[in-house]
């Protein structure tokens, strides 16, 4: 990480941890979080974990989802140093001159839901099978000015303005759709009805669901009567 002073930006870098066999592996390209993460006061964010239940759970301090947004309202110190902090989370090694004088400190954000948290670093993995598992260890905030329709399959928004002019694959417009918590919440942009498909072999299992079918990325056979 990198500490600035109040009112300037503060980096965060996120850390590995692999094999070998796994650096060539995509899910360090698109996992939702970022390798590197820039955020000062007042930046929109949002979360890209969901909050585990600790028992905490109330009307004034409910549990946040994976979406919940926010603004960052500062920083603050942690039980943390900079001398407990492996060097792979910062963005240049420190001397030990300075690790001495260096604080570690986190963001602290106000939800819209009006709970205020402070973030540390959570890990992200994914396991790729017969490898083994991929890790990235990062603060867990995106910045929530604008997001593609694809990074945002599993959030959960209480607001959102889709852009779907250039939507290209099956249930995409229900991706980006579907992400609103309510319609309330939701602003369509650049619809046209011609750009929504859905994917043949769903259609044909919604006709018949009790039907025989092969495995999802097997042939389908056409019958004609």
């Amino acid at each position: 990480m990198e500490y600035g002073e109040d009112g300037e930006d503060r980096q965060y870098r996120s850390r590995h941890e692999d094999e070998d066999e796994l650096r060539s592996s995509d899910f360090f390209e698109k996992c939702i979080a970022a390798q590197r993460l820039c955020l000062k006061e007042g930046a929109q964010v949002m979360l890209i974990k969901n909050e585990m239940n600790n028992g905490m759970e109330d009307k004034q301090n409910k549990l946040l989802v994976n979406g919940s947004r926010g603004i960052v309202i500062g920083f603050t110190e942690t039980g943390d140093d900079a001398n407990s902090i492996d060097d792979d989370y910062l963005d240049r090694p420190l001397a030990a001159t300075e690790k001495r004088d260096v604080t570690v400190r986190y963001p602290i954000v106000r939800f819209k839901c009006g709970s205020e948290r402070i973030l540390e670093p959570e890990t992200f993995e994914s396991r790729i099978v017969g490898l083994g598992t991929c890790k990235r260890t990062a603060v867990p905030l995106k910045l929530a000015w604008a997001i593609t329709i694809h990074k945002s399959q599993g959030l959960t928004l209480d607001y959102v303005v889709a852009n779907v002019g250039g939507v290209f694959a099956e249930a995409q417009t229900y991706v980006a759709l579907s992400r609103a918590t309510d319609r309330e919440g939701l602003e369509l942009r650049g619809f046209m009805s011609s750009r929504v498909r859905a994917n043949s072999k769903a259609l044909r299992f919604y006709e018949d669901p009790d039907g025989d079918f092969p495995c999802w990325d097997q042939p389908w056979t056409t019958t004609t009567a």
